[in-house]
């Protein structure tokens, strides 16, 4: 589910307030997300831990 911020306002990503999934508030970047501690922005192991529990989630594939 996409929620707005101007809930007249287009789709645009600039009008997207956040997503929600299994009843949970997804963030709209990635820096929104709560790492794991030990884990920094930027390694394989952030990249790896997003892959897994954010950009899937957030973001439909357009094209296979």
């Amino acid at each position: 589910m996409y929620f707005k911020v101007d809930a007249d306002g287009d789709l645009a990503y600039t009008n997207e307030a956040f997503k929600v999934d299994a009843a949970k508030a997804l963030p709209k970047v990635p820096d929104q997300v709560r790492l794991p501690e030990g884990i920094k922005f930027g390694t394989p192991e952030a990249e790896e831990f997003l892959k897994q529990c954010w950009t899937f989630k957030t973001h439909v594939p357009l094209a296979e």
